[in-house]
């Protein structure tokens, strides 16, 4: 395969209501921390990098799209610390172009516009949207299970988000105790109040499913 026929994923995100901010300057300046932050940490996965491009939105291309998912959470996740939520598309691109390894941009594909069209569409059910192409069955089954992802999500309590968060990132419930200065115990109360096996378990869903496409779109 050329490389202008490459085959990856893409990202894009959107930080939703921000125009209806009184201090857009905060905004733009955690949004930007947390893309520097996510482009250094998965820069191995980046084929090109996540790029800011209209001040609250982003798009990079991926290897993999179980690693675009991947990313997708743990920006989530992070914009949740500074309240803001953020919806993302994750979908297959066919590069009619060579990759721009230094911006997202100036790239011409199919799946591109499909994913703009998707994130656009600015659905309330789910902030976690899929553009499989080849396979519309398949992106019917990632968005429900995006929807029963985001369900949970918009339940946490601040503690819950903090303690699921911090387990995400491999802390035990024994480092989160002792930081937290509580006992483990509570850690788990607290964990399984946030339907902490239920979202791995979605996720775990996620993941498979958007591995066995990656291993077959080649």
């Amino acid at each position: 395969m050329k490389v202008s026929d490459q085959i990856a994923a893409v990202l894009m995100g959107d930080i939703i209501s921000s125009e209806a901010s009184n201090d857009k300057m905060a905004i733009h300046l955690q949004f930007n921390q947390v893309v520097d932050i996510h482009n250094e940490k998965y820069q191995e996965q980046l084929l090109s990098p996540l790029t800011i491009t209209l001040g609250d939105e982003f798009q990079g291309i991926v290897n993999t799209l179980e690693a675009a998912a991947k990313i997708a959470r743990d920006i989530r996740l992070e914009l949740l610390k500074f309240n803001l939520d953020c919806r993302f598309s994750i979908g297959i691109v066919k590069l009619r172009t060579e990759i721009n390894p230094l911006k997202a941009w100036n790239m011409m594909g199919e799946g591109l516009a499909e994913n703009r069209s998707i994130l656009n569409k600015k659905h309330d059910l789910t902030y976690y949207h899929f553009s499989i192409i080849s396979d519309k069955i398949m992106q019917l089954n990632l968005d429900a299970i995006g929807v029963a992802i985001t369900a949970i999500e918009r339940r946490w309590t601040i503690k819950q988000r903090s303690y699921i968060t911090d387990l995400l990132n491999g802390k035990t419930t024994q480092q989160i105790a002792k930081f937290n200065s509580i006992r483990e115990n509570n850690v788990y109360k607290v964990r399984d109040a946030g339907e902490f096996k239920q979202y791995i378990f979605y996720w775990r869903a996620i993941f498979n499913s958007l591995n066995y496409i990656d291993q077959n779109w080649k």
